[in-house]
């Protein structure tokens, strides 16, 4: 084992990825006693690296998209600031993107009013940006035990349309409860079909 590496302390506060990050320079630095031919540690410094900086950027995404769904509901006809964090993540991990707003979606299923937030960003990205992984969260909204969600899923399905999202809300209207809702659904199915 080399002498050099040292285990730094690391704070309960530091994030996942940032626990190991001090092994990034010192790998970097193994690597450049290694002829080019061998210099896997090199390759590994980088891969760290990378993996260290999207483990903080996911942190960040999810921690900034949840505090901005808390402070400020999403209204119609307005930019919500959460979109901007959709899009600017989009631009910039758009391989792991959908990884990260699933995720959230997931761990914050039990919030309604967060769930429906996602969905509701969601719903308004384009329909081959959010393709197939945005109509599997609203097909999970659509069975959400609340109704906010419900018609966040609906709302989703309706601003993409096509074939898919029919589908969907034409085997959903038949297990509504909510008349309201209900009544919602068919007019975007009619909508849609048109």
């Amino acid at each position: 084992m080399n002498e050099n590496l040292s285990f730094k302390r690391v704070d309960s506060e530091t994030s996942a990825a940032g626990k190991y990050e001090y092994l990034v320079p010192q790998l970097e630095g193994m690597s450049k006693n290694i002829s080019p031919d061998i210099s896997a540690a090199s390759v590994a410094a980088k891969s760290l690296q990378r993996v260290f900086k999207e483990g903080y950027a996911r942190e960040e995404f999810r921690r900034n998209l949840l505090r901005l769904l808390e402070l400020e509901p999403i209204e119609d006809g307005y930019i919500h600031p959460a979109e901007r964090i959709l899009e600017d993540a989009w631009k910039k991990y758009r391989l792991v993107f959908p990884d990260w707003i699933q995720s959230v979606y997931i761990q914050s299923f039990n919030r309604s009013t967060i769930s429906a937030g996602i969905l509701r960003c969601v719903g308004r990205l384009p329909r081959e940006l959010v393709h197939p992984w945005g109509l599997v969260m609203a097909i999970g909204g659509l069975s959400h035990f609340d109704i906010e969600v419900r018609e966040a899923a609906v709302r989703a399905l309706e601003l993409w349309g096509g074939r898919e999202s029919l589908y969907v809300l034409k085997t959903r209207v038949e297990v509504e409860t909510v008349p309201w809702l209900v009544d919602y659904i068919k007019q975007v199915i009619e909508d849609i079909s048109e």
